[in-house]
């Protein structure tokens, strides 16, 4: 396959999922310290869920712009060294104030390396068809290193205790930036005196974006599905000691599950780019997504929850994969950092309305039910997507490929 081929992409990729492997140390270690001090408070749990995702939805807007004026490699640069000092700072955190102020910087600087990363993966692998099997390998090995990750970090909490794996995170993301040092292509959109002002700019993406029927429709499913998945994602440790009857130290071992899964989709996703309509695969992908969650309210098993997860990461993977490649494909290198961002910051705002929603919501009729409601809510969103027609009628050209600039 070219792509293995192709150093920048490696070293692309390497960099996203060395620094996502040490994510899941501390995504896991946020959840379960948090349980721990509040002993399971839903609303704790949304606060501190809040608080990862509200600088994306509440910042994300505004950073477009400045990163389609930066160098990528100084971007993604940035947003490595200060999470380096802000994860590794939570090993320190005296309490749920602190976590919840070096989650919002950490997250906050994380948007910065995630509008650059999808700004510039389509210049570094060109054309529709390869940036599609760039999206498929990217998410089998996002989704290996899940399962590794969160297999490792449910031993490491055993016998290391929750704290320290604040560090390994932090040490993934001094890796990370070693990387992207080495990366050699360069992207330079017009800075303030090359090009209009900061004002002008953050207009242009807006209305990039909503200028186009097909960008508006995948934005508003998305950014609609993350209202779900935001409540699920927030409920989630809950569902271990509420629905399933076990420990909430167990957490890591759904999404490990999953991975594998996603794994075996992801490189169904390269090995066929095209098998199967696109317009297709989100929708279904998105029903079915809604199906398992809707049954993890309900089963009260935990080996049946496994089962489920698994299943999960196959339809994750069939929306994931081709919504965001027809997104990103809309535009071109100039004003993509921007339509990222707004990518970003659209479903992070979703997914925060969600968080905020669901602690109360859990408290008052229950976790399982919430979480129920969250699955019906799911479906709706992917059975809807048959009646839209932008979708229906919008041919998919092979794109060209867009040459790197520098070097």
């Amino acid at each position: 396959m070219d792509l293995l081929r192709n150093r920048n992409f490696l070293l692309l990729t390497l960099s996203r999922n060395i620094s996502r492997f040490g994510d899941r140390f501390t995504l896991a270690a946020l959840l379960i310290l948090v349980v721990q001090i509040s002993h399971g408070s839903p609303i704790d749990i949304a606060l501190i869920g809040a608080a990862s995702l509200a600088p994306s939805a509440l910042l994300g807007w505004f950073i477009g712009p400045l990163v389609d004026r930066m160098e990528r490699r100084t971007s993604m640069l940035f947003a490595d060294l200060v999470r380096f000092v802000a994860v590794g700072a939570m090993f320190f955190a005296p309490n749920l104030p602190t976590l919840m102020v070096l989650a919002f910087v950490a997250n906050g600087v994380w948007e910065f390396y995630r509008a650059a990363y999808q700004a510039v993966l389509p210049v570094v692998v060109g054309a529709d068809d390869q940036l599609t099997r760039a999206h498929g390998l990217d998410q089998s090995l996002a989704n290996g290193i899940d399962v590794v990750g969160y297999l490792l970090v449910g031993l490491f909490i055993l016998i290391a205790g929750v704290r320290p794996a604040f560090l390994i995170d932090a040490a993934t993301f001094l890796a990370s930036a070693v990387l992207i040092r080495s990366f050699s292509v360069r992207i330079k959109a017009p800075g303030p005196k090359d090009g209009p002002g900061y004002l002008a700019e953050l207009k242009a993406g807006l209305a990039a974006v909503s200028g186009q029927p097909l960008t508006r429709v995948l934005l508003g499913q998305i950014a609609i599905a993350c209202l779900p998945i935001g409540a699920f994602n927030a409920l989630l440790v809950l569902l271990l000691p509420d629905v399933f009857h076990v420990s909430a130290t167990l957490y890591p071992y759904l999404p490990a599950v999953q991975g594998i899964s996603m794994v075996l989709g992801g490189m169904l996703m390269t090995r066929y780019p095209s098998a199967v309509a696109r317009r297709h695969l989100i929708n279904i992908g998105l029903a079915g997504t809604g199906l398992i969650t809707a049954l993890l309210g309900v089963v009260p098993s935990f080996v049946a929850a496994l089962g489920l997860y698994f299943m999960m990461g196959f339809f994750n993977i069939a929306f994931l994969v081709p919504l965001l490649t027809w997104y990103q494909k809309s535009f071109d290198s100039k004003v993509r950092g921007r339509a990222m961002a707004i990518y970003a910051a659209a479903t992070s705002l979703a997914l925060l309305v969600a968080t905020l929603v669901a602690g109360p919501l859990a408290q008052a009729i229950g976790v399982g039910r919430t979480v129920l409601l969250s699955g019906l809510l799911f479906m709706a969103v992917g059975l809807a997507g048959y009646l839209t027609p932008a979708t229906r009628s919008q041919p998919v050209q092979p794109a060209k490929a867009e040459a790197p600039q520098g070097g």
